[in-house]
C-alpha cells in the first residue's frame, strides 16, 4: 500500500491497517489523528483519506524576562492555524522599537509554525516629560503675558486658549494635553484649515511634541454666531418662532417658522425665513419681518415657482 509521508503504519490485525497522522496534522474527513483502512472482499483497501495540517507544534516564546506578558499556553502541545498569541507589555512599558504596548504572533496556516513581529525586542519602561508643557502658564507662572526676550508664550496663551493639564498628575510617554478656545464662539484654527482642538503629546524623549514655537500657528478665531442675536427678535417676528437653538456657524442659517397651519404672506410656498450667518459673527437681520396667515386664505401663484 503506497504511503503518504504523512502517514506512520501500524498493524493491529490481520485485516485492518491504522495510520496515525503526523504532529500537527489531522484527516481531513474525521478530523482525527488515527484512521483504519480495511482489506475488503474484493482485495482492495477502504479509503484512509488524508493528513492535513490543523496547527503549530512548536511552543510560543517566552517573553516575560523582556517585561512581556503573553496569553500563550508554555505547556499545550499544538496550537490551531490561525491563532494569535498576544505579546503585551508590562504596565508601564511600552516596546522600545515603536512604542506600543502590544503585539501578535500568528500560528502560520502554510508553514505550521509561529510567525513573529520584526522587530520583536524588549519593553522598556515609561519615560516622564517632568517639564510643564508650553501653553499651560498663568500669569503666576510666569509674571507676564508673554517673554519677548526667550520666545516663550508665557500666559498669553492662556488668555484665549484653556488646556486639562494637571499638575499633580504625572505624564507619561504618549499622554496628550489638550489644548480648545475659551470661547463657545471660537474654534482652532492653524492658517485657514479649521482643526477643533490642540493635542500635545509627551515623547520618548521626554519632551513635548508642540513647542512654544509651534503653539504660535494656532489661533482662535470666531466662526459661529450667537444664537442669542436671534432670541432677542423673537418679540420682533411677530408670530414667526425661533426653531434654531444652538449658535450658528457662518453662512449658514438660524430658521424662524410660522405656527401650525400657517404660510408665508410674502412665500405662501414654505413656512420658514431664514436668517443668514455672517462672517463678521452676526445675523443678516432683515428690515421687516414676514407675516404668517393661514394657508387656506393665501392664492399662490404657480407661475413664478421654479
Amino acid at each position: 500500500l503506497p504511503l503518504s509521508d504523512s502517514y506512520q503504519q501500524i498493524v493491529t490485525s490481520h485485516s485492518i491497517y491504522s495510520y496515525t497522522c503526523n504532529d500537527g496534522f489531522r484527516f481531513k474527513d474525521t478530523n482525527s489523528d488515527t484512521q483504519n483502512t480495511v482489506c475488503q472482499a474484493d482485495g482492495t483497501w477502504s479509503d484512509v483519506g488524508t493528513c492535513e495540517r490543523f496547527a503549530c507544534m512548536d511552543k510560543p516564546l517566552d517573553k516575560s524576562t523582556d517585561n512581556i506578558n503573553s496569553n500563550a499556553s508554555q505547556t499545550l502541545t499544538n496550537h490551531l492555524l490561525g491563532i494569535k498569541i498576544e505579546y503585551k507589555c508590562k504596565d508601564g512599558f511600552f516596546y522600545e522599537d515603536d512604542q506600543s504596548t502590544e503585539k501578535y504572533a500568528t500560528c502560520d496556516r502554510t508553514k505550521g509554525n509561529f510567525i513573529y513581529p520584526e522587530p520583536f525586542g524588549k519593553c522598556v519602561e515609561s519615560k516622564t516629560c517632568s517639564q510643564k508643557p508650553p501653553g499651560t502658564e498663568t500669569l503666576a507662572d510666569s509674571g507676564s503675558l508673554g517673554d519677548s526676550v526667550t520666545g516663550t508664550l508665557g500666559a498669553v496663551f492662556t488668555e484665549t486658549f484653556s488646556n486639562d493639564y494637571d499638575s499633580s498628575k504625572t505624564y507619561n510617554n504618549d499622554d496628550i494635553v489638550t489644548y480648545k478656545c475659551k470661547s463657545e464662539l471660537d474654534e482652532v484654527f492653524k492658517g485657514t484649515e479649521r482643526v477643533g482642538e490642540i493635542k500635545n503629546t509627551c515623547q520618548w524623549d521626554e519632551t513635548w511634541s508642540l513647542t512654544d514655537e509651534n503653539l504660535k500657528d494656532y489661533e482662535c478665531k470666531l466662526n459661529l454666531c450667537d444664537i442669542r442675536q436671534l432670541k432677542e427678535q423673537e418679540a420682533n417676528a411677530g408670530t414667526l418662532t425661533l426653531e434654531t437653538q444652538t449658535h450658528v456657524s457662518f453662512n449658514e442659517n438660524g430658521i424662524f417658522k410660522c405656527p401650525e397651519g400657517q404660510l408665508r404672506e410674502d412665500d405662501p410656498t414654505t413656512a420658514e425665513f431664514q436668517v443668514l450667518c455672517e462672517s463678521t459673527g452676526n445675523f443678516k437681520l432683515p428690515a421687516s419681518w414676514p407675516t404668517c396667515a393661514d394657508a387656506s386664505d393665501l392664492v399662490i401663484d404657480f407661475s413664478t415657482i421654479r
